[in-house]
């Protein structure tokens, strides 16, 4: 068995592979790039690989593709790097990953176009709570049906605003989801998504508690509609409230933002419910300077 060079934190990083993956080869590779990314530290008289800076990883890629490496190669040692400052977070020992975001190629960095402020989401809330409250479209029905769509949509809306839900996450709720009385929903796992709990907002309690009062005793989904096909005719009731939203996804970002903005990383990936922190830090180039520092350093990488 070839021996490893120690790195700092070496063994902690092996222990946080190895609850990411089963495969022996796996954990070796990222071990290895670890190996030779802090080699080159060493060679540049950069003494400490934990809190490296952002352009020390771009001047590894830099060397990299002057070694003539290829992208794809480039992007597993980027990924190495990345799950590594992963570990450092967990550990407590830095707060943002420095590889967060960096690919190499034609991939490019998440970039959020005209999202939503807190104040612009919050309006669009209550703009479209007061809508639904006098909408014409829905008076055919019987009074209690009306107003049960009504709370609906409303409700929906708002768990899009203020908990950032996509329609899976909302065709997966069911009843026994929300606590009105502790006033939080919980948010299942899914592939891609943590399950998490999260707090409601103080117009989403009343609206909660009357709507889980109408409905039957056997109805288990918190919404017996499928959200994801709903949400075309719900899409043309926001955007002629607010022109600006784009599309479902757009208002989920849009409070990413706020969250990444307002509250510190880790809180702000539970509340997303991001498994791994560099997925949220990519929405930190919504900030105009990580922009900026972004787009120059874009030629480095276009080859």
């Amino acid at each position: 068995m070839i021996m490893m060079k120690q790195f700092k934190f070496y063994n902690e990083f092996k222990a946080y592979l190895e609850t990411l993956t089963h495969v022996d080869a796996c954990v070796v590779d990222h071990l290895s790039e670890l190996r030779l990314f802090s080699t080159w530290l060493e060679g540049n008289v950069i003494n400490d690989i934990v809190r490296v800076k952002r352009s020390d990883i771009y001047d590894y890629m830099t060397h990299q593709n002057q070694l003539g490496n290829k992208q794809g190669t480039q992007n597993r040692k980027l990924n190495s790097l990345r799950k590594y400052y992963d570990c450092m977070i967990d550990l407590g020992h830095i707060e943002r990953n420095p590889a967060s975001g960096i690919y190499i190629g034609t991939r490019k960095q998440k970039v959020v176009v005209n999202p939503l402020s807190n104040i612009e989401l919050n309006n669009l809330f209550h703009n479209i709570s007061n809508y639904f409250e006098t909408r014409e479209e829905v008076r055919k029905y019987k009074t209690d049906v009306y107003e049960k769509i009504n709370k609906r949509d409303t409700l929906i809306v708002s768990l899009m605003v203020f908990q950032g839900l996509d329609t899976g996450e909302l065709d997966r709720l069911t009843v026994e989801d929300v606590n009105v009385k502790k006033g939080t929903i919980y948010i299942g796992s899914s592939g891609r998504r943590a399950s998490r709990v999260l707090r409601l907002d103080t117009s989403q309690t009343i609206p909660f508690y009357e709507y889980l009062l109408q409905l039957e005793s056997s109805q288990s989904k918190l919404f017996s509609i499928r959200v994801r096909s709903y949400m075309f005719e719900l899409l043309k009731i926001i955007r002629a409230i607010e022109p600006k939203v784009k599309n479902a996804e757009h208002i989920r970002q849009s409070r990413i933002i706020t969250w990444v903005s307002d509250l510190d990383i880790r809180t702000a990936q539970y509340q997303i419910g991001h498994r791994y922190v560099s997925s949220t830090e990519k929405y930190l180039i919504n900030n105009t300077d990580d922009l900026v520092d972004e787009l120059n350093k874009i030629h480095l990488f276009k080859y």
